[in-house]
């Protein structure tokens, strides 16, 4: 047995992270720039949301063992956005 699907779903995991909270970044920065900000806002959490799902649910139908390592690299980056998020504020 390879080590080589446990590190693409735990990249996997990484790189959806970063798609939903660079989505959510990019979403609170449009939203005060359209004329429709709800409908903005509940759009890219629908996109963010279902691209999540897929994506989890492919790991899952692999092996169990795949979706808690991309749910760990998601929360990786969470956490990092988090505290990016937390030094703008404190600057």
């Amino acid at each position: 047995m390879t080590i080589l699907p446990f590190v693409v779903a735990f990249m996997a995991g990484l790189l959806l992270g970063v798609f939903y909270f660079g989505g959510l970044w990019l979403t609170i920065k449009k939203v005060y720039q359209v004329k429709r900000p709800w409908l903005w806002l509940f759009l890219s959490f629908l996109g963010r949301l279902i691209v999540c799902l897929i994506l989890f649910y492919v790991l899952i139908r692999y092996n169990w063992v795949y979706l808690l390592l991309g749910l760990f690299g998601f929360l990786i980056v969470r956490f990092v956005s988090v505290q990016i998020v937390k030094q703008g504020y404190d600057s």
